[in-house]
């Protein structure tokens, strides 16, 4: 069945289809039957007090049941498959790829598809989907040639997420890893047939925690598709032919351009060509756009070897040059020729600019100009398609850059694609694109297998797209750690491969400026500011230990509420947004920054359900573009502009909004409250209690070991008090960072579960479910603290009631009564001075530990043992429990890591 969603009805060319998909479901019910049999029959010794106590374990255990059932699998997911709207190659874009020596084969088209988590036979390529799992795919190709076996033949493959495993007509042909670089493989001589060829192709996108770039868990990074979402095709080439050729130009003191091109040569047959009077030479040629030829080198003869690959070098000299600039984006055709004789063997033909680059006296000069940026973060995401990119929609996106004023983009997290990279040199737009590395601790950036993982990755894109002259900077990576030594043996390993490729200018990004150790080996480093306030741009620019003309801003912006007009008063409407960007364009330019890239173009899907979401339908959408995911313009965008064009800037609506704190804290805090000191006051024996087991804890222990017991009705009141007063605390603090990134990526490790992740972004930013879900935690946490004796009990020589136990366990916690007190108003503090937050996490550490010591005290005076063996029990549980937890998220996602790596970015 195809759905389609509200604004899909608005472009009815879409196609997006949606797949139930159920696996999960019939098993968890079946195992859910199955134990609530189990749970039905599951029986405690009726010495128990309460019919309540009597049943709560078992009741606990079925909810712990549901809890690791919803955590270990999605009961139900909705998939969808994307598709191109067009699956052919469009002729500006072949014009490079075929001639007469070169024929291409588009392998585009319908696919055969299969999935163990979808249920299709057929999907037209180029496609993604938005799940993680494997599929595969296979078609039959014919090559349209009379004689294939005059050819070789080279697959390419423009972009696969994340693993891809290829072969033809049986054979193996490549296993390459990484989503987002193109790769290409030569096909063994003979494989290809002029008909009936079979392509089969296997496919994963599943990340890993430490083995994959980019790495799993990683929260604020784009949505990981996968799929074969860009162009795959064949090119046939002669026995001989070019394989690649790296460019390289200087501008002289007479302003004329010298060149060299270093030509790569392959033949897998090269004894065709080889007699005594023709002699196999190259040659390279630079003509203008009405095809005539401006400058050119001489022949250089080379000989090669079937099976083998040279390298061949041409030099020569271009008098006058016409600067490329975004504001003249003028390209060369460069053309390179293998003869044999007089007969010509193969060309290659690709686009080429020229322009000067370099810094003087702290300034970057561009064709001897001031250059700054002007920058916008690009990602590569359509509302209709998902990655699948037309050629014309990313046209279309080039043109509203430019008309914004925009010159240069910062493709966010990726390498870009082939048509952006071909549609930007056309057009004249700059582009940094840069490594999917992203939020990196150094524990996995020290490891080999990632080191050689980001060096494969950084190849592939600097060898695709060094020729073009829209590539401004290569990025290394986004966020990593920059303040340790693993980190600086990164950024060297990734600078010293760059160099060897080509000599533009490096880069990465990161929020660790102030310790950041790393700077010195780079060309230039951006400060990842995000939305911060902007008081601390003034500080860091104001910095005299930072070298100024190295520094951007990359990344600026704000998340916002799309629907919320209510002025810049309000921090998520669109005027905020909007005074955002002329704040931060005015304090910029009274900085030596050389500028910044506002983040984003458009709106943007996230690979992991996001904690700061103003799209309340879907929590993976990251609302913070000039325009929607499906191109529809945004009142910030046309500031943007004016602030770009040096233009008047119109007043912003300022409106009323006010913070404040949530009343609920407050009121749940004194409603609370006013009914422990009613009790307290009220009832005599529920006040002697809190006396005794305050201060008397001795006699008050003693008494329970005798069977004076306390109320059942009194126990669970005072565990419901503590348990609000325990939530409320901790919901405050939650609370108070639901805008956190921060927050975000700690969370996004922990719970791996986009289902539970939603609805614990979802609490968290409600305080009303906020407090009643972690005050129902605290409650069950009791119940399992009381289990867990229980279970010790059964190990001593007298059996001890299960009410008893749970006594001692809800009267041990009566110190954080405190964080009943401190919880009610403790936001209201936060927002006053967050020193607060230190304050209260030692203090609530504090009542914790205490609260804990009490109850193994109670337990040793309950059970009337030694005291040594009833805390080695208790130490050792908590040890296994809690450190247990601790190893496994350590391990699996290296969250110690992670966590020293957050609190390097609070020093923001």
């Amino acid at each position: 069945m195809v759905k389609k969603t509200p604004a899909e009805y608005r472009h009815p060319k879409n196609k997006v289809s949606f797949y139930k998909h159920n696996q999960n479901s019939r098993f968890t019910f079946i195992l859910l039957h199955i134990f609530n049999i189990f749970a039905g029959y599951f029986k405690f010794p009726r010495n128990f007090s309460s019919e309540l106590l009597y049943k709560a374990p078992a009741y606990l255990f079925k909810l712990i049941f549901w809890l690791s059932i919803i955590f270990c699998a999605e009961l139900s997911a909705q998939y969808r498959i994307f598709e191109r709207n067009s699956y052919e190659i469009p002729e500006v874009f072949k014009i490079n790829l075929q001639n007469e020596y070169r024929k291409l084969i588009n392998l585009n088209g319908k696919w055969r598809f299969s999935s163990p988590d979808i249920n299709i036979s057929e999907v037209n390529v180029p496609f993604c989907y938005d799940f993680k799992g494997k599929a595969a795919l296979s078609r039959n190709f014919s090559t349209g040639i009379e004689s294939p076996n005059e050819y070789n033949y080279v697959l390419y493959a423009d972009g696969i997420n994340y693993q891809a495993e290829i072969k033809i007509n049986g054979s193996f042909i490549i296993k390459h890893e990484g989503g987002f670089t193109p790769f290409s493989a030569a096909i063994p001589d003979g494989l290809i047939k002029d008909s009936d060829n079979n392509i089969e192709i296997k496919i994963d996108n599943n990340l890993d925690a430490s083995r994959t770039i980019p790495l799993k868990y990683t929260s604020n990074y784009p949505k990981n598709y996968g799929g074969i979402y860009r162009d795959i095709y064949i090119v046939a080439v002669p026995k001989i032919y070019i394989k690649s050729t790296n460019v390289q130009s200087e501008i002289d003191i007479n302003f004329n351009a010298d060149l060299k091109n270093v030509i790569t040569i392959t033949a897998t047959d090269a004894d065709r060509y080889i007699s005594p009077d023709k002699k196999l030479s190259v040659k390279t040629e630079l003509l203008d756009s009405s095809g005539t030829v401006k400058a050119s080198s001489s022949f250089t003869e080379f000989s090669i070897s079937s099976h083998s690959t040279i390298s061949a070098v041409n030099e020569f000299t271009l008098n006058g040059p016409v600067y490329w600039s975004p504001e003249y984006p003028y390209l060369y055709k460069l053309k390179v020729t293998i003869l044999n004789g007089e007969n010509i063997v193969d060309i290659y033909q690709t686009d080429f600019g020229i322009y000067e680059l370099v810094r003087k006296q702290g300034t970057l000069m561009m064709n001897n100009a001031e250059f700054r940026f002007k920058g916008i973060n690009y990602i590569e995401e359509f509302g209709a398609t998902g990655l699948c990119a037309s050629y014309s929609d990313i046209e279309r996106d080039v043109k509203l850059l430019k008309s914004l004023g925009c010159n240069i983009i910062k493709v966010y997290g990726r390498p870009a694609s082939a048509y952006l990279v071909d549609i930007c040199n056309k057009m004249g737009l700059l582009l940094m694109e840069e490594l999917p590395v992203y939020t990196v601790p150094s524990s996995i950036l020290e490891t080999e297998n990632f080191l050689q993982l980001a060096e494969n990755q950084l190849n592939e894109m600097i060898l695709s797209h060094k020729n073009n002259p829209c590539i401004f900077a290569f990025g290394i990576g986004n966020d990593f750690d920059v303040t340790s030594e693993a980190g600086k043996n990164y950024v060297k390993r990734m600078v010293s491969a760059a160099r060897e490729l080509d000599k533009r200018m490096l880069y990465y990004s990161t929020r660790n400026y102030y310790d950041d150790i790393c700077r010195d080996l780079v060309d230039l480093v951006g400060i990842n500011y995000y939305d911060n306030d902007l008081n601390l741009l003034k500080n860091a620019a104001a910095d005299i230990k930072l070298k100024k003309e190295k520094l951007f801003i990359a990344n600026y912006g704000k998340i916002i509420n799309p629907g919320n007009t209510a002025g810049y008063s309000d921090p998520n409407s669109l005027e905020a947004q909007s005074k955002y960007i002329v704040d931060f364009i005015k304090i910029s330019k009274n900085t030596a920054i050389m500028g910044g890239f506002f983040h984003s173009f458009t709106d943007w899907n996230s690979d992991i359900p996001n904690l700061k979401y103003k799209d309340l339908t879907n929590q993976y959408m990251r609302t913070s573009g000039l325009y929607t995911l499906y191109r529809e313009q945004r009142p910030p965008a046309i500031i943007l502009r004016k602030e770009f064009l040096d233009e008047d800037i119109p007043n912003l609506n300022i409106g009323t909004f006010t913070k404040e704190a949530p009343l609920v804290f407050v009121f749940t805090g004194l409603i609370t409250f006013i009914l422990f000191i009613y009790l307290t006051n009220s009832v005599r024996r529920f006040r002697e209690n809190v006396w005794r087991a305050l201060f008397r804890p001795f006699i008050f222990y003693t008494d329970i070991r005798e069977q004076n017991l306390i109320p059942t009705f009194h126990n669970i009141l005072l565990a419901v008090i503590l348990s609000i007063g325990s939530g409320l605390f901790f919901a405050n603090l939650l609370y108070f960072w639901k805008e956190s990134q921060l927050l975000d990526i700690m969370l996004s490790l922990i719970i791996s579960s986009d289902t539970v992740k939603i609805y614990a972004d979802e609490f968290i930013t409600n305080p009303v479910k906020l407090t009643s879900v972690l005050a129902a935690i605290s409650f069950i946490k009791i119940f399992f603290i009381t289990i867990i004796i229980w279970l010790f009990s059964l190990t001593m020589k007298y059996r001890v009631g299960f009410n008893n136990i749970y006594t001692v366990t809800v009267w041990g916690l009566l110190p954080t009564i405190l964080l009943l007190a401190l919880g009610t108003f403790y936001i209201r503090i936060l927002q006053t001075n967050t020193d607060f937050v230190i304050i209260g996490l030692i203090a609530a550490g504090f009542l914790y530990l205490l609260s804990i010591y009490r109850i193994l005290k109670g337990t040793h005076m309950l059970f009337d043992t030694f005291f040594i063996k009833v805390y080695a029990y208790g130490i050792l549980t908590i040890v296994l429990l809690g450190g247990g937890t601790v190893f496994y998220l350590n391990t699996s996602r290296y969250i110690f890591d992670y966590f020293r790596l957050v609190l390097l970015f609070l020093k923001f």
